[in-house]
């Protein structure tokens, strides 16, 4: 059960304070939770109209944190190495039908492993800065491949000329970024004010969403 009281939230938007939310996974009721704090941030700023578009950025980019340490339990339960290519091609065979199949089970290892999702927000007199981040860095493939998917749908602006050049389905991630990129058009902004990086320690993927932004 996710716990954080609403006086903490406005407490956080009026003094320009760091929120941050630790979960272990990503199912309604976390999707419905950070839609409310969302909802009460960008009204208090007056951009409510970006709702839909903003929490469906969010969904993704929570989702695939949620998917990546998944991936994480799920090689580990396998006896997988994740940063050997082969292991990793091997694992990815049956990873999306074994672990999406029986999800709990893997949540559960995921918990128990201490792999996290953490949602930050913090409003400051120009932006609203929104930060996912889970605790297993990206592998150089993944990276690679997020990368690539980025450059490559930057110049698109609707999802159909997008998905002519999204061959790589073999994770679902292509149709995802280019959803998002077209949703980041729609609300006046750069694709560039996303950035999805990894350290040594963690992925982290953070979205800067000027507050002056106004509804045509």
């Amino acid at each position: 059960m996710i716990n954080l009281d609403n006086s903490h939230i406005t407490y956080a938007i009026d003094n320009s304070k760091r929120l941050t939310l630790t979960i272990y996974k990503y199912l309604a009721e976390e999707r419905k939770y950070i839609d409310e704090i969302v909802g009460l941030y960008l009204k208090q700023t007056g951009i409510e109209h970006l709702t839909h578009q903003l929490t469906y950025c969010i969904h993704e980019l929570a989702g695939n944190a949620c998917r990546a340490n998944t991936k994480r339990s799920y090689f580990k339960y396998k006896n997988l190495n994740i940063e050997d290519k082969t292991h990793y091609l091997s694992g990815m065979e049956s990873f999306r039908e074994e672990a999406f199949s029986d999800m709990e089970k893997y949540h559960h290892s995921a918990k128990e492993l201490g792999l996290y999702i953490k949602f930050q927000i913090k409003r400051s007199n120009d932006n609203i800065d929104l930060s996912i981040i889970n605790n297993v860095p990206l592998t150089s493939e993944e990276e690679e491949r997020i990368q690539k998917k980025f450059e490559q749908i930057k110049g698109f602006d609707n999802i159909a000329d997008a998905f002519t050049i999204l061959q790589d389905s073999s994770e679902g991630a292509g149709l995802g970024i280019a959803m998002m990129i077209i949703m980041l058009k729609e609300m006046g902004l750069d694709p560039d004010q996303l950035k999805i990086f990894r350290s040594s320690e963690e992925t982290r993927a953070v979205l800067t969403l000027p507050v002056l932004l106004k509804s045509a």
